[in-house]
């Protein structure tokens, strides 16, 4: 006889009121288990009915590790927008965003918070300057922080990235000493600071660097 399991998975979004911003989307589908924050780059058209890749390998890989649910945020947070902007114009949704970063990694359901925007802000000062301000808003926490780690010792990988699309392996983030002292935030660029997102058309699985995204990057 066939046997028949029934599943759900709850979702829930939290956008701007022109809902031109996404802040979070919150999937869970074991309460009992804990749960786990996921921070990437940038949202995509991800939201409580319609899914993308990343959110799917996300759900898949925490689901192997044994968490129930997740929290999944940006370091931006505007929608239909493939560039992940730091700039005057974004600057107060830019901290509506980090607020609801931070209430989520606080959250004592959410056992771990991921870093996994992976090589977002590499070469990027201005954006590197952001995420520096964003660790300096969640150092409290930094025995919850993590990373995602390949077979081969890589570390701190987005989720698509291809050596990590079927495992992961959550290894401990360890935020800088110099970002671990409260500094002032620099004024915000007058000119739009902008980090592309690769296309599936533009890198293949097989040829993407392991420690690269490949395809959309989205939540």
């Amino acid at each position: 006889m066939p046997i028949t399991e029934k599943a759900t998975i709850r979702s829930k979004c939290t956008f701007s009121k022109d809902r031109k911003h996404k802040f979070l989307l919150t999937l869970e589908w074991e309460e009992k288990k804990p749960k786990a924050v996921v921070i990437m780059t940038s949202p995509a058209e991800a939201n409580c009915i319609v899914t993308d890749l990343t959110t799917s390998l996300v759900i898949k890989n925490l689901h192997a590790l044994g968490y129930g649910g997740c929290d999944l945020v940006n370091l931006g947070s505007k929608l239909h927008f493939n560039k992940l902007i730091v700039d005057k114009t974004e600057e107060d949704y830019n901290k509506e965003n980090q607020e609801v970063i931070q209430r989520c990694v606080a959250d004592e359901k959410n056992e771990k918070t991921i870093i996994a925007w992976g090589s977002c802000g590499e070469g990027n000062k201005r954006i590197q300057a952001y995420q520096k301000i964003l660790l300096e808003k969640i150092s409290d926490y930094q025995d919850k922080l993590f990373v995602i780690q390949d077979g081969r010792g890589k570390k701190g990988l987005h989720p698509l990235t291809p050596s990590i699309r079927n495992r992961w392996e959550l290894v401990p983030f360890q935020i800088p000493k110099s970002q671990n002292q409260p500094s002032e935030q620099p004024t915000p660029p007058d000119v739009a600071t902008v980090e592309e997102k690769p296309q599936e058309s533009e890198v293949s699985a097989k040829e993407a660097p392991e420690n690269q995204q490949s395809e959309e990057t989205a939540e």
